[in-house]
């Protein structure tokens, strides 16, 4: 097993790599890594020695910041948004919220109109979509009045699938999960696990 880098090392790690990254995709769409909605999408091509880059900067921002926060505050980092986001998704999937939302790049929806369209209460709403923004799905256009969509959220309403992908995340893997303890042990050595 390698050393372990110092976090100063893993920050000029991430900082050489980011820096391949860019020269590498240069004139490509959506080089600029940016998570800003455009139409078509942004995707972004990179080659084998490209996707390695990437992978291991990642993973280096990964160890950075668990390294920082030290094991307790990174332990509740993992642990601490996963009821967040099952909320989240759910009333992003029951209530169809990004579908609400116009998508012409730069459009926007006031809070009030949204939770009109959407059939959720305006409170509720407004709590749902600052925290969704909080995980970088949506953006406000006017902090506390309007909404809009950025590169994440505008794949949940334009992307065929994506209303199957939420079904998944808001309803079926939470509750497969919270079944996957009492199955191993009603069912020990099965390999089928859930």
């Amino acid at each position: 097993m390698a050393p372990e880098k110092s976090i100063s090392e893993l920050a000029e790690l991430i900082q050489k790599n980011t820096k391949i990254l860019e020269d590498g995709t240069k004139g490509q769409p959506g080089s600029d890594f940016s998570l800003a909605f455009t139409l078509p999408p942004a995707a972004i091509n990179l080659d084998a020695s490209l996707e390695l880059v990437k992978k291991e900067t990642i993973e280096a921002a990964d160890e950075l910041k668990a390294r920082l926060l030290g094991p307790f505050l990174y332990m509740g980092s993992l642990f601490l948004p996963v009821p967040a986001l099952i909320v989240i998704f759910g009333c992003l999937y029951h209530f169809e919220i990004a579908s609400h939302i116009p998508t012409a790049p730069g459009s926007s929806i006031t809070y009030e109109d949204l939770a009109a369209r959407s059939g959720m209460p305006l409170d509720d709403l407004r709590r749902v979509v600052q925290t969704a923004i909080a995980y970088r799905v949506f953006e406000e256009a006017v902090p506390d009045v309007s909404v809009r969509h950025n590169g994440i959220s505008g794949l949940l309403a334009l992307a065929p699938g994506m209303k199957d992908a939420l079904s998944i995340l808001a309803e079926d893997n939470p509750n497969g999960a919270r079944r996957f303890v009492e199955a191993v042990r009603r069912f020990p050595g099965s390999g089928e696990p859930g």
